[in-house]
């Protein structure tokens, strides 16, 4: 075997060319010529092999990676396209159909399942719209009818209640027999219950219909409030109940407001307190929440001793035609259309409004508002 190697040190057989006395076995190469039978074996470094191995073991991770990658980026792109932007454009959609912003075109054009239900939405979209503006079409007419039976009302009611008053305040009224006195005063009782009555609908009926119109003129919040306590002090007191008031000393008192409207808020607050308590504290309550130069923040509070509100039933109580019992109308009178005026009215001078109550120990009915100075 030594003398083989010696005499093809110096020979090329192709990538088989011998190198030194190396005896890593690595390929093999048939070496013929006559009368010669040999398998000559050749050995190569093992470190060359594993190195050309090596790299292009590592290029082929790399270029798989990189293939990986933009594949990846490709199917994120694709599935973006034809699948996250319509189903965000259907999001949107719904969201706005959602918030009452009813928009009848859905931009996807695809005849899949997502250009199917983008129709089908379309076409929802559009009924919806239909029918809003129909409810819109008919309570519009409501408020107008219920506007104008109103004014229609008061005019010949006015007219009742001013001959009763009339016939009470005439110097030979008391010539009148008992009975026929008891029955003018049961009408001028009645006629002024159905006034406030028409009052409360046709204040519903003006906001209901946008028509409803705030006026932003000086008034004295500490004559505001006396005037109104010295008003209802005598309901108050045939209910054998106590009314006070209390405001802050830092009040500014001079604020521009509607006054019709804030004592509007307050008298049925009171009326309410009144009408639900006996032989109770009501108080009326005016508290500075925040104050700057040109305005400050008030809450005015109606405090009574009355029957109270449950937890459950107090939620709705702000809402039209709803009180806390419906045995309340029977025993007590009324629309349930008061505190639901008061809501919209706080709303509309951009206020606040709510309640605490506690069944059977009473209840406080609040608003707050910002008034400039």
């Amino acid at each position: 075997w030594a003398d083989v190697a010696r005499g093809i040190t110096d020979h090329d057989f192709g990538s088989f060319a011998p190198q030194g006395e190396e005896r890593s076995l690595y390929a093999a190469r048939v070496f013929s010529r006559p009368n010669w039978d040999w398998v000559i074996f050749i050995s190569r470094p093992e470190a060359e092999i594993t190195q050309r191995i090596g790299s292009i073991q590592t290029a082929t991770i790399a270029v798989s990676l990189i293939a990986m990658t933009i594949m990846s980026i490709l199917l994120i792109l694709v599935t973006r396209s034809l699948l996250m932007k319509p189903i965000r454009k259907l999001q949107e959609a719904a969201t706005r159909i959602a918030e009452d912003k009813i928009h009848a075109r859905i931009d996807i054009t695809s005849n899949d399942e997502l250009g199917r239900l983008a129709r089908d939405m379309e076409a929802m979209s559009l009924a919806i719209r239909e029918e809003i503006d129909k409810t819109e079409i008919a309570n519009r007419a409501k408020s107008e009818f219920l506007a104008h039976m109103s004014h229609e009302l008061r005019s010949p009611l006015n007219a009742i209640l001013g001959y009763a008053e009339l016939t009470l305040n005439d110097s030979s009224s008391d010539q009148l027999p008992k009975t026929t006195r008891n029955y003018v005063q049961t009408i001028s009782r009645s006629g002024n219950h159905l006034l406030e009555l028409i009052g409360d609908i046709l204040d519903m009926s003006k906001i209901e219909a946008g028509q409803l119109k705030l006026e932003d003129v000086p008034l004295n919040l500490n004559r505001m409030v006396e005037d109104l306590t010295s008003m209802m002090a005598l309901s108050a007191l045939e209910q054998n109940n106590q009314l006070t008031f209390k405001l802050p000393d830092g009040l500014h008192p001079w604020v521009y407001g509607d006054p019709v409207r804030l004592r509007q808020v307050l008298t049925n607050f009171l009326s309410n307190a009144i009408k639900f308590t006996t032989s109770g504290n009501i108080a009326i309550e005016v508290t500075l929440l925040r104050e700057d130069r040109d305005t400050q923040t008030l809450r005015f509070t109606v405090r009574d001793d009355g029957v109270g509100i449950s937890r459950a039933k107090l939620d709705g109580i702000f809402d039209a035609f709803s009180q806390a019992d419906v045995s309340t109308t029977r025993k007590f009178g009324g629309t349930g259309l008061g505190l639901a005026i008061n809501k919209q009215l706080v709303l509309a001078m951009k206020g606040e409004i709510g309640a605490d109550s506690v069944e059977g120990k009473g209840s406080a009915f609040w608003f707050q508002l910002p008034m400039r100075k």
